[in-house]
């Protein structure tokens, strides 16, 4: 009989643990990461990169994506360590008691044996708890997606500002191109007598102060390349080359009340602050639950190689349940509640200073493409007209009815001109990706991977 007394005790145990751990053995040991180390993922670049193609870049070698994807995994496992309170515990043991020969004359004894544990919520701290993990890895979740909507912007405007410094670069080429058009003919004309000294100095002049230009231009060529570089967590020193994009300018501007109500609905940030407002005032209802008492069911099976004392039998079973409260904590409690509600409270002016934030990115932004808009359309005629302009002054200059300074203030009109062009546009495209980060209506974000199925279903986690 007690040989299969024994023996039930030990199958009933080793069911319950099996059937706890077996939730645990299906829990994947896959931990998702975004790209690898900046040391081993150095792309070989020998074509135009495209913005897909720099994103993807970008998404593989960001360290700060990397950082926050950890975090929203770390966060993950909060989740999974908080629902885990409600599973019951199991414990093995083993004993060897020694009592003086005055107590018992079987004074030793040896003894192994089984517990468990499940605790009841009944004071609801334990499922608060688990709530507040999963608020924590909704933030966490919410910071890596507020930080892809950064990277993408930062590759776009590192994208369009390195295609602003070719194009500059390319604007200034055609400077010294007509510079030295312009220092050959005076040259010629100088030595025929035709003019005199001065214009042929002031030529020579011109064309060295395009030739600095230039110089200028081409080192905002490597420094753009460097910035686009950095952006896409790369080495500094990789020969990159971006392809020319077509900048789409829209037929109208956004209206701002509607832009801003898109924000408020969409934006990551906004959804951050309102889930830091409620896992601050989840931990008021947890600092408060310390005050309830706790319960918890407990059950214990422990076999003696000697016949127990108390029970005369080598078998010995035990449940009870156990129940405890505080009665006198120091003012810990108390001072738990008062710091979770001064959390409350700022979380609360967090998310008024948040809204005012989302509000004065898109305003920001929507000037921001406005502007650019205007200069593109009023600037559509100024090229051809500063290419007319110049034609003329050449002709003027050739048959001896204008000057050589008409001839250089239009060239620098010209230049001007096609300076304008090139800002307008992309101060237009890099504007409109910072409307589309404020109002998040990025439409690469949608093809975008952040976290593997594994930890979000592990950060989502309900018991």
């Amino acid at each position: 009989m007690k040989k299969t007394l024994i023996a039930a005790s030990l199958a009933l145990t080793a069911l319950l643990s099996a059937a706890v751990f077996a939730d645990e053995a299906k829990t994947p040991e896959f931990r998702y990461t975004v790209g690898s180390s900046l040391e081993s993922a150095q792309p070989k670049i020998d074509a135009k990169l495209n913005i897909e193609q720099s994103l993807e870049l970008a998404f593989a070698n960001n360290p700060g994506l990397i950082n926050a994807v950890n975090a929203a995994n770390e966060s993950s496992w909060s989740v999974y360590g908080a629902n885990s309170a409600f599973k019951p515990t199991f414990d093995a043991s083993a004993s060897h008691t020694r009592m003086g020969k005055d107590v018992s004359t079987d004074n030793h004894n040896t003894g192994v044996g089984v517990s468990a544990a499940l605790p009841l919520d009944i004071n609801k701290r334990i499922g608060l708890a688990a709530e507040m993990a999963r608020y924590g890895f909704d933030i966490s979740y919410l910071s890596l997606t507020s930080e892809a909507q950064s990277l993408i912007y930062n590759v776009k405007n590192a994208y369009y500002n390195y295609l602003r410094a070719e194009a500059a670069r390319e604007v200034s080429e055609k400077a010294v191109d007509a510079a030295k058009r312009l220092l050959q003919e005076t040259e010629s004309r100088y030595k025929a007598g035709a003019v005199p000294k001065y214009d042929f100095t002031a030529a020579q002049v011109d064309a060295e102060n395009q030739n600095q230009g230039l110089i200028r231009a081409e080192t905002n060529v490597d420094l753009a390349r460097i910035a686009f570089n950095n952006v896409l967590g790369i080495d500094p020193t990789s020969a990159t080359a971006v392809e020319k994009v077509n900048v789409d300018v829209a037929d109208k501007i956004p209206g701002l009340n509607e832009s801003i109500e898109t924000a408020f609905a969409n934006s990551p940030l906004m959804k951050l602050a309102e889930d830091d407002m409620k896992l601050a005032e989840t931990n008021i209802k947890f600092a408060k639950a310390q005050k309830k008492p706790s319960l918890a069911l407990t059950a214990g099976y422990n076999y003696y190689f000697r016949d127990y004392v108390q029970t005369g039998s080598n078998n010995v079973f035990q449940a009870g349940i156990m129940a405890s409260m505080p009665l006198f904590e120091r003012g810990s409690i108390k001072a738990d509640i008062a710091k979770a509600q001064v959390n409350a409270e700022d979380a609360k002016t967090s998310m008024d200073r948040m809204k005012l934030n989302v509000s004065s990115a898109v305003q920001t932004a929507v000037y921001n493409m406005s502007e650019a808009y205007t200069r593109i359309k009023s600037n559509e005629a100024s090229v051809s007209l500063a290419e007319e302009s110049l034609r003329l002054a050449n002709i003027r200059y050739r048959e001896d009815i204008g000057t050589l300074v008409e001839v250089l203030n239009a060239e620098t009109l010209l230049t001007t001109a096609r300076t304008n062009e090139v800002n307008a546009l992309y101060d237009y495209a890099v504007a409109k990706a910072a409307y589309e980060q404020a109002t998040a209506t990025q439409p690469e974000l949608g093809s975008v991977r952040l976290l593997d199925d594994v930890i979000i279903d592990r950060g989502t986690d309900k018991k």
